[in-house]
């Protein structure tokens, strides 16, 4: 009788320890799926419509701010007109870097809103085996932050939350704030 529940609690340790885990292991396998350019791969691993949902926020609210922060935009009545025209530029870079070619090119320190693909010097820069040194968290059960340093030392937050029991996906990126050259 000892011996079986022996056996059941250490394969409930196991298990346990396998689900604490997951998110390592999809985290890992996404960053491998980038690195060979393996786009359906990277599409089992990321939510697109998340993501850009979540980028499309973030920098139409930076940008807002941005603007809204000087004065000579802030008093032109031209300048909402002007925030308008550019909101549909931001949504559809946020659809290039949410779908899983951009999410690809940033793994490889690409920037997805250059065709050259040249190397990504903007704020986005997941590249470089960036995700060997991330620094990762537990929110809860069923959230998981990755937190990626940029060159410039401003923190990336890339949230992960279960899909399913030991599935993990991508839904969100959480960019640093950035400043616009006046």
């Amino acid at each position: 009788m000892k011996k079986i529940l022996s056996v059941i609690l250490l394969a409930c340790l196991v298990a346990i320890g396998y689900l604490y885990y997951t998110p390592y292991i999809a985290i890992k396998n996404l960053a491998r799926a980038a690195e060979v350019q393996d786009v359906d791969e990277v599409a089992k691993y990321i939510d697109s419509t998340s993501i850009k949902t979540s980028l499309s926020e973030q920098i139409n609210t930076m940008m807002t701010k941005e603007l809204m922060s000087n004065d000579e935009v802030k008093n032109n009545p031209l300048s909402v007109l002007a925030l308008g025209l550019f909101t549909p530029l931001f949504d559809a870079a946020s659809t290039t870097i949410s779908t899983p070619e951009g999410i690809t090119q940033l793994f490889n320190g690409k920037n997805p809103l250059n065709a050259n693909n040249e190397e990504n010097e903007a704020l986005i820069n997941l590249g470089n085996n960036r995700l060997s040194s991330a620094e990762t968290e537990y929110i809860d059960v069923n959230t998981f932050n990755v937190y990626i340093r940029n060159p410039e030392n401003e923190k990336i937050t890339l949230v992960f939350e279960r899909n399913g029991l030991i599935g993990w996906k991508m839904v969100k990126m959480r960019l640093p704030d950035f400043k616009v050259a006046h």
